[in-house]
């Protein structure tokens, strides 16, 4: 964390002369702001161009301005009244540059601000830079411009979620106002609370940002925009729900600029990897990813089909929803149910497409699951996910949803499972005294890990959990499993056909983890249930 004290002013040797004219000594205290002096900016020079170093976005939101640059460093000057530490913080973050500041009145950096900025640049701030097509609410957005702190709550809510690496946002409503809640790690943390008198507001801005309905307060509603945060590219799809105490909201954050992984960055073990590899260089079957939700399906997906358009001859077609990530070298095509475009219709057309390969985001449902088996059949490498437990139950799954034995048979080459381990931060790690590890022990092929488990700490958010890590189970299905589902053999039979196979599971990859001390014996028990 930084620490208030900062270099002294004759650090700034080139600009001592001309600052020493704007620094207001008399407001220096002694005792608590020595190391960060103020500065008067009522007559300041500012240097030509000073602005374009700071957004006028970010200035208006954080409440400073660019003084000068001097060595690699932007000095700044800070609102005297916001908090300094976090302050410098954002503005490194947003600008990618050292900051050192001074501190200085409000009213001067209302001054500054408006003097160094145009009306229009400042107004786009207000826009929240955001890429959504509004509609015919121009007047109602002008008019939420206005309510600048509701803008800067919106802002710095979005800031925070793209810095602390966040999938989603929650505001969840409550008789006294709202709980903000950030999904890092794949775990809730409540980060902080809205007032009650804010809350309405603060949705609303959310719902101009989504393209929704302000006005509309009762039903569910869904949005999305694509926006600029600190010059990195984010897309957000938000979820609007009415509960008893007011609107319930959630926004997932798909980073547009994230980068992708390769197949070999995933942590495949050396004979998952092997299947995996081969099957991207099939020119037909099914392949599927399967999983339970957040277990990072698509980024398999996504890293299969990196490897497969390696292969520039290739016809490469998705449909998704939502299009989580842009790839070069494929079409990519967004399912947009209100327009009546489904799963089911843009395969129809992708076939008239003449594909290569088909990704579907997920199998849903029966008619999505014999049209993916189609395109399969007639000779496309189609990669998919389903949300089921294990690969095993994959087979089954799609067995109820009415595919024929005999085309899963002729189709199904390839089935992955996967997990993401959520790992103990280093930070606090310790020894697991929990019920759930003393429980473990006692079974015997658990009794020797030493199971340890993270506290919470500054490092880690007080989650205890620092980073997570994906566990894979490859399955190609081989003559006997194809026997076997043309047999109509029970899911217990086929696992024990699996069994047999001597491939690596999902369990025995968790044991490993546990035994480096790399997962709590709770997250053990959870990779079990899935």
């Amino acid at each position: 964390m930084r620490k208030a004290a900062r270099e002294p002013v004759e650090y700034f040797v080139h600009s001592i002369e001309q600052l020493q004219d704007y620094l207001d000594l008399q407001r220096i205290s002694p005792l608590q702001d020595a190391a960060v002096p103020k500065v008067n900016l009522s007559d300041f020079p500012f240097p030509a161009d000073i602005e374009e170093r700071i957004q006028a976005q970010w200035a208006d939101l954080y409440r400073v301005v660019p003084l000068f640059e001097y060595r690699h460093s932007l000095i700044i000057a800070i609102d005297e009244d916001v908090d300094y530490d976090d302050t410098v913080q954002n503005i490194e973050f947003v600008t990618g540059r050292h900051v050192e500041a001074f501190k200085c009145r409000g009213q001067e950096i209302d001054a500054a601000i408006d003097h160094l900025y145009s009306t229009e640049a400042l107004v786009g701030l207000q826009n929240g830079s955001s890429e959504a097509t509004i509609g015919d609410e121009l007047e109602l957005i002008k008019q939420q411009v206005r309510e600048k702190p509701i803008v800067r709550i919106v802002t710095r809510l979005l800031l925070e979620a793209y810095r602390k690496n966040a999938s989603d946002i929650h505001i969840r409503p409550t008789e006294k106002g709202a709980d903000y809640l950030l999904r890092m790690n794949g775990n809730m943390v409540l980060r902080s609370e809205i007032h009650k008198e804010h809350l309405a507001a603060v949705i609303s801005r959310f719902k101009i940002i989504g393209g929704m309905n302000i006005s509309e307060h009762r039903m569910p509603q869904d949005g999305g925009a694509r926006i600029s945060v600190g010059g990195h590219k984010l897309e957000l799809r938000m979820s609007i729900i009415p509960t008893i105490h007011g609107e319930s909201l959630v926004v997932r954050l798909l980073n547009a600029d994230q980068r992708l992984f390769s197949l070999e960055q995933l942590g495949l073990e050396e004979g998952e990897y092997k299947h995996v590899y081969k099957a991207s260089k099939q020119s037909h079957g099914l392949v599927l990813v399967v999983g339970p939700t957040g277990s990072g399906k698509s980024t398999t997906l996504y890293a299969l089909l990196q490897e497969i358009i390696e292969n520039k001859a290739l016809n490469v077609i998705t449909v998704e929803d939502p299009v989580e990530f842009h790839i070069e070298g494929t079409e990519q095509i967004q399912i947009n149910r209100k327009a009546g475009s489904t799963f089911p219709k843009a395969l129809r057309n992708i076939l008239r497409h003449d594909p290569d390969v088909i990704m579907v985001g997920e199998i849903r449902d029966e008619e999505t699951a014999k049209i993916a088996i189609e395109c399969a059949l007639t000779g496309h490498l189609v990669l998919s996910t389903l949300h089921c437990t294990n690969a095993i139950s994959a087979i089954t799954r799609l067995l109820e949803m009415g595919v024929k034995p005999y085309l899963l048979k002729a189709t199904l080459t390839l089935l992955v499972a996967q997990r993401l381990a959520k790992l103990n931060c280093p930070s606090c790690i310790g020894d697991d005294a929990s019920e759930e590890a003393r429980m473990l022990n006692l079974q015997p092929e658990l009794a020797h890990i030493e199971f340890k488990s993270s506290s919470g700490c500054e490092e880690c958010n007080g989650t205890g959990i620092s980073g997570r890590r994906g566990l894979y189970e490859a399955l190609p299905v081989d003559l006997n499993i194809k026997q076997a589902i043309s047999d109509g053999v029970s899911e217990k039979n086929l696992e024990h056909l699996r069994l047999e196979s001597g491939l690596n599971t999902l369990t025995e990859h968790a044991v490993k983890l546990a035994e480096q001390g790399r997962i709590s014996a709770r997250e053990w028990i959870q990779l079990q249930v899935g």
